[in-house]
This record gives C-alpha cells, sequence and structure tokens, in this order.
C-alpha cells in the first residue's frame, strides 16, 4: 500500500514536476503562485486563500480545501491520501493547474 509522500510524488511527477518531494511539490506551488515566493507552507497559504478558502489554520486551509474537493471522510490524512491516490491536482478540479488550464483551453 503507497504511502501518502509515494503518491504526491506520482502526482507531481505525472504533472512533470521532478525532483524530490518537497523540489516537486515547491515547483507546482511556484508553478499556481507565481509570482508569490516563499517556503511551501507559506505558499499553500496563498494558494488555499487565493482560491477562496478561509481558516486560521494551515492544517484548518487543508482540511477546507480537501472537503471542498470532495473528499469529506476521515483524519486529515485519510483525506490527503485519497486526494493524491486520485492524481492531486492533475484531476482537473476547478482550482487545480490543470484544471485552470482546461477551463482556459475550453474558452
Amino acid at each position: 500500500m503507497p504511502t501518502i509522500n509515494e503518491l504526491k510524488k506520482k502526482a507531481l511527477n505525472d504533472l512533470s514536476y521532478s525532483g524530490s518531494i518537497s523540489d516537486a511539490e515547491y515547483k507546482w506551488l511556484r508553478a499556481v503562485c507565481s509570482p508569490y515566493k516563499g517556503s511551501i507552507p507559506d505558499m499553500w497559504r496563498y494558494y488555499l486563500r487565493d482560491q477562496g478558502y478561509t481558516g486560521l489554520s494551515l492544517m484548518d486551509l487543508f482540511n477546507r480545501y480537501l472537503i471542498g474537493q470532495g473528499y469529506t471522510t476521515g483524519t486529515l490524512n485519510d483525506k490527503w491520501k485519497k486526494f493524491w491516490e486520485a492524481g492531486g491536482p492533475s484531476t482537473g478540479e476547478a482550482g487545480s493547474p490543470l484544471g485552470l488550464l482546461l477551463a482556459l483551453t475550453k474558452a
């Protein structure tokens, strides 16, 4: 059974973001948060707030985001695992890079 990190790495690699898990995640966040620069947690905050999610803590933002993507049951880790198993941001949800690209190409 793959771990969350293994699933995350595969999903990010499938989006053409290579390197270690942290490197690939940083590259993806830089792409969706441009021109904002910062640490991985800071860029996640920027990205999630830019998508309209509110919350005091990063964990609260993550939970609201994942619920918004349809992952409504289990712990935060359970939701992340389901999210990355489904391909993460590559699944085309409205707030993902692929979802935004699909929306632009359909316009």
